[in-house]
């Protein structure tokens, strides 16, 4: 018996709005949230956002700091016409090593990760694969950030998650955890932030 083939999913709200206002993927509205909620970037920040491609974080964050420095770090290229403003990185992040990034900015204000795994279909799995990107996003928050700057990172919902957002708050002074309206339904992501980069003590 021959399988059907699944129908592509229809755009729904966000990304028919994406389409209609320029942007590259419905995934800004997500960063957008964030900011409103949290007031992360500003004017003249350094930014630095893991899994950039296509962009659409990237425009966000463009336009949001348009005096500061925004970097991109993805295995793939973003768009050209985003990737002709900000800088761009092709590299994966487990191999990227912070100095290299330092090169755009001596410090960033805000590190942004929006890193997804392969999904396999096992929760289990899936949220294991998050976790150890979100572990790496970590790692070079901490390499990267000043002290009182600000980190988002996705993470796919497990039991490991109450875990990483305990250890977030030894690093940042304020941890909240988000799930914007402009996620789809039926994804299991959510988002934490941690506010107030604790000036790194040794060894930290």
């Amino acid at each position: 018996m021959t399988k059907k083939k699944r129908s592509p999913r229809p755009p729904d709200f966000y990304a028919r709005k994406a389409k209609k206002e320029g942007l590259l993927a419905r995934s800004a509205y997500k960063l957008e949230e964030l900011d409103r909620k949290y007031h992360l970037i500003n004017t003249a920040d350094s930014v630095l956002d893991l899994g950039a491609s296509p962009g659409s974080w990237l425009q966000y964050a463009l336009k949001r700091a348009p005096k500061g420095i925004v970097v991109g770090v993805d295995r793939h290229a973003p768009d050209p016409g985003v990737a002709g403003q900000a800088k761009a990185l092709v590299a994966d992040v487990f191999e990227v090593d912070p100095a290299r990034l330092k090169q755009f900015a001596s410090d960033y204000d805000i590190v942004l990760s929006d890193l997804a795994p392969a999904t396999s279909g096992d929760p289990f799995v899936d949220s294991q694969r998050s976790l150890r990107l979100a572990e790496r996003a970590l790692e070079l928050a901490l390499a990267l950030l000043r002290p009182g700057g600000r980190f988002v990172v996705k993470l796919f919902q497990g039991e490991d998650v109450p875990q990483y957002r305990d250890r977030l708050a030894g690093y940042f002074g304020d941890v909240r955890l988000f799930k914007p309206k402009s996620s789809r339904r039926e994804s299991n992501e959510i988002y934490l932030v941690g506010l107030g980069r604790k000036t790194p003590r040794c060894g930290q």
